[in-house]
């Protein structure tokens, strides 16, 4: 961030509203079915309506569950590898660099294929329900 004209970078640093996440001293989770990790990045408490997460997945690992989420939204945005999301109604791919917004209550799963991927993954409002869809 480049500070305003006539404004100190010294200003900045010392500015409440703005922090630096160590999102990497966060304790990270495995998903399940080893399909891979979910690395929280833990927001101020102000901001709890947000739930934000990298999730590494495994090359060859298991479809995610087909799920939806009845009052959050969801963002993935891919960065690295690609991704294939079942969707209610179709599938779409996306690589890195690719952002896709899935609305709330429409079900999704993620999978990837024999190269791992890395998302970043955005709930709001959080927390999210996670309501499984039987597939038939």
């Amino acid at each position: 961030m480049r500070p305003k004209m006539g404004q100190e970078e010294s200003e900045l640093h010392s500015n409440p509203r703005v922090q630096v996440i160590r999102a990497s001293e966060a304790k990270s989770r495995p998903l399940a079915d080893e399909r891979g990790t979910l690395q929280p990045i833990p927001l101020p408490d102000s901001h709890s309506e947000i739930d934000v997460h990298v999730i590494s997945l495994k090359a060859g690992s298991r479809d995610g569950p087909f799920h939806y989420h009845s009052t959050a939204e969801n963002l993935y945005y891919v960065l690295e590898g690609t991704l294939r999301l079942r969707l209610a109604g179709g599938d779409v791919e996306a690589s890195a660099g690719d952002a896709v917004w899935i609305p709330a209550g429409l079900a999704h799963g993620v999978s990837v294929g024999s190269s791992p991927a890395r998302l970043l993954e955005v709930y709001w409002p959080a927390p999210a329900d996670y309501v499984v869809v039987p597939e038939s």
